[in-house]
This record gives structure tokens, C-alpha cells and sequence, in this order.
């Protein structure tokens, strides 16, 4: 697309160059945020699956639904990395900034989701397992699952500030 038609196409819009920068170095490190907490949280997940998973049964399930909060979290932390491709020469390309915003907020949903679940399971197994399980244990499943969640939806907000029109 030839430049004098960019300025009249209707789905780019002019932006200040300050938000145009910010766009490009906020994306990368958000993103690297999410990975690294997905790997975190991918870490955890393993460690409670190979300790508990065996003695009981239901804290299986919750292995399951948090090993899919972090494989949704690797996916938040890759789509917000491509948020700099949504600006071109100090222009919003729309169609790509609303197709990042409105993938960010169905991953985000679908991670809480994941949480949600994740806890329920986590809870019913916990009080049908005759062994305690521990507190350590415990709390660091509900942390590292909680920090990601809270942490991919500040993401979330910053991104979609950052990309509206």
C-alpha cells in the first residue's frame, strides 16, 4: 500500500509518536512478564503432579486445569508480544489492534476460568485426601495461580489502553 494511501485508508489512524514508542517497548517486557510466570506456574504444577497426583486422585484435576492456565498464559504472554506490529510509521493499524485486545481479553477470561476450576479441584481433593498435603504446598498452588492471574489482567488493561483508537 502506497504511503498517500495509507493516510486516507480508514482502518489506520494517526497516533503521537510518545504512544507509538510506548507500544513498541512496553510489548516485549509485558510479555516476557507472562512467559516467565507461565514458567514459574508450569513449575509448580509439575512438582504438586508428581508429589500428590498419585494419592489423591482429584488433585489431578487440578493439575490439568492449571497446566492449561499456564499453556493459556504462554499463549497472553505471545499475543502481547506482537502488539508492536500493530503500529506501523507512527500509525494504529485497527484491525490489528482490536483483533490483540480482544484476544488478550478471551485469554484472560479463559485463564480465570482455568483458576476458578483449578481451586474448586483443588480444595475437594485436598479435604477428601486422608494425608495433609501442607501448607507450603498449599499456598504456593494458590499464589503463583492467583499472581498470574492478576498480573496477565493489568497486562490486559495497560494493552488495551495502549491500543484504543
Amino acid at each position: 500500500m502506497r504511503r498517500r494511501d495509507r493516510e486516507r485508508h480508514p482502518d489506520y489512524r494517526a497516533i503521537d509518536p510518545s504512544r507509538a514508542r510506548r507500544i513498541g517497548a512496553s510489548a516485549v517486557p509485558l510479555g516476557l512478564g507472562s512467559l516467565s510466570l507461565a514458567t514459574a506456574f508450569a513449575g509448580s504444577v509439575v512438582c504438586l503432579g508428581v508429589g500428590w497426583a498419585t494419592k489423591a486422585p482429584l488433585l489431578a484435576m487440578t493439575v490439568g486445569a492449571h497446566g492449561a492456565q499456564a499453556v493459556i498464559a504462554v499463549s497472553f504472554g505471545i499475543v502481547t508480544m506482537s502488539m508492536r506490529r500493530t503500529v506501523s510509521a507512527r500509525r494504529l493499524e485497527l484491525g490489528s489492534a482490536n483483533a490483540v485486545r480482544r484476544n488478550l481479553l478471551v485469554l484472560w477470561n479463559l485463564s480465570l476460568l482455568m483458576a476458578c476450576l483449578g481451586w474448586l479441584a483443588f480444595g475437594v481433593g485436598v479435604t477428601t485426601t486422608p494425608e495433609s498435603i501442607g501448607a507450603s504446598a498449599a499456598f504456593v498452588e494458590i499464589l503463583v495461580s492467583a499472581v498470574l492471574v492478576v498480573y496477565n489482567g493489568i497486562v490486559l488493561v495497560v494493552a488495551s489502553r495502549l491500543l484504543r483508537a
